[in-house]
């Protein structure tokens, strides 16, 4: 059979961690069968032409007009190819190859979450998202198949779009990023951890790892450091962002700056995939009240990681998590206060939290083995 599978719509971060674990992953469960990848150009899936039944096929990352042009490239050469079964792993797809076709649906804004949850996104931003979900329509009215991330994921995919038949939308799950391997954290940011050690010994450090949009509720993080300086004064929060001067990130650096925030609210810059499990390392607890998530990696690796974990009481989070979180009010700047002096000063909770993650991940999450091998019977190439 040949099966293409189509990952240039993934653009980094948790997003291309994931599909490369699902390519590598199939790829060997079914290598007696041909399979293409797509995928953009310096995004690391180099790796998959040492694979014998992988053919790679990169293209050049150029906005709109050129993901058009690509889509248009792609659906030809898969044509000629004769391509049986095309998995798209990003969302969706502008023009279609004549075959079989699936869908990853990753995104949860793709799905009837009240716009509140968006977080503070700006009008533009909201044109945009609710664009693609014509496109994402478009796509899953001419897909024989659907994967999603949680039964969460799934409940609402089909509310948001009644035309989908509950039999063909699939469960393909996250695991922990490093769950399958270790990795080698960088010199740099050892050192910088090390620094960031001394200086704030004493306090009680706090994780925040993800890309920062809008929804991951930054901009109130923002404010309860601001409202309760005095009570937080003995708590510091680690973010995955850049000082930046431009766009979302350099808005949210200012208002930390112009509070006075910066020793509270350090902005760490962005860190390759390898050097994560060092900010694990160096917190004592994860910080996520995030707004909208199919699965939020910095929810399962905190439980890789053996970190207690503060998260959102939303559906999408207690699904992930089940009791090993502390949940808190995300739209409650109070809320995350107390949470943060909860753990703070409460070494038994933070200790049974560790415990409840480390049993979940033991019976809560499949391997990658399971779950590609549920998508190929999903698809009738693999029996029970």
């Amino acid at each position: 059979m040949k099966i293409a599978l189509l990952a240039h719509n993934l653009r980094g971060g948790g997003a291309s961690a994931l599909g490369k674990n699902v390519i590598a992953n199939l790829a060997r469960l079914a290598s007696e069968h041909e399979i293409v990848v797509t995928a953009l150009k310096g995004f690391g899936y180099e790796f998959l032409r040492e694979i014998p039944n992988v053919s790679l096929w990169e293209f050049e990352s150029n906005g709109w007009r050129g993901r058009f042009r690509t889509e248009k490239e792609v659906a030809r050469r898969l044509n000629e190819w004769g391509c049986e079964w095309a998995w798209w792993l990003g969302n969706m797809g502008i023009v279609f190859p004549n075959c079989k076709q699936s869908v990853y649906i990753r995104n949860a804004y793709a799905v009837d979450y009240p716009l509140k949850n968006w977080g503070a996104a700006p009008l533009g931003f909201i044109l945009k998202l609710k664009f693609d979900n014509l496109f994402i329509r478009r796509t899953l009215r001419r897909c024989a198949n659907a994967y999603v991330q949680t039964e969460t994921m799934r409940t609402r995919l089909l509310r948001t779009y009644p035309f989908l038949k509950k039999e063909n939308v699939g469960l393909c799950p996250a695991p922990p990023l490093f769950k399958t391997g270790g990795a080698s954290p960088s010199d740099q940011t050892l050192a910088l951890m090390r620094e960031l050690a001394q200086k704030d010994a004493g306090k009680f450090r706090a994780l925040y790892v993800s890309m920062i949009n809008p929804h991951k509720n930054m901009e109130r993080v923002i404010e309860t450091f601001d409202r309760y300086r005095d009570e937080l004064r003995g708590v510091v929060l680690y973010v995955t962002a850049k000082k930046s001067s431009a766009g979302y990130q350099g808005k949210l650096w200012k208002k930390v700056e112009e509070a006075g925030l910066a020793e509270s609210i350090r902005f760490l810059g962005v860190f390759p995939q390898n050097d994560v499990p060092a900010l694990f390392d160096a917190c004592d607890a994860v910080f996520f009240p995030t707004l909208l998530e199919t699965v939020g990696h910095g929810h399962n690796d905190a439980l890789f990681f053996g970190r207690p974990l503060i998260a959102s009481d939303l559906d999408f989070a207690h699904e992930i998590c089940g009791d090993a979180a502390y949940y808190v009010d995300p739209f409650s700047p109070e809320s995350m206060k107390n949470a943060l002096l909860t753990l703070k000063n409460d070494p038994v909770l933070r200790k049974e939290l560790v415990e409840r993650g480390k049993k979940r991940l033991e019976i809560a999450v499949p391997s990658w083995d399971e779950i590609v091998r549920n998508v190929l019977i999903q698809e009738g190439i693999e029996n029970r």
